[in-house]
């Protein structure tokens, strides 16, 4: 396996863990922040994209326990206001409107 690979297995894994916690209502809010943080530092690093990340949150955000949906799609806020200054490509932009125009 290549080392690029291997880092990118390690940092699937890693943001898969920081998604869990976060949407896991139990955990506190130290662990979120810290969550989301970790998220973001990989988006904004070029580590993960966008859509690799909503990919990922998808059975998150499509659940029908409304409770783990509404974190999931807080998650997804919260990382997109650390992500301001980054600039995103015109489709990801309009998949995220369209996400969020869905849920409105």
């Amino acid at each position: 396996m290549s080392g690029s690979r291997a880092k990118t297995m390690a940092a699937s894994a890693e943001y898969v863990k920081h998604i869990e916690s976060y949407v896991d209502s139990s955990s506190s809010a130290t662990q979120q922040a810290a969550s989301v943080d970790a998220i973001a530092a990989l988006l904004k690093n070029d580590m993960l994209t966008v859509e690799a990340l909503v990919k990922e949150m998808e059975m998150y955000l499509t659940t029908t326990d409304s409770i783990i949906r509404a974190r999931g799609i807080l998650l997804l806020g919260e990382l997109l206001t650390k992500l301001a200054s980054k600039l995103l490509d015109n489709a990801t932009i309009h998949s995220l409107i369209g996400f969020f125009t869905e849920r409105l």
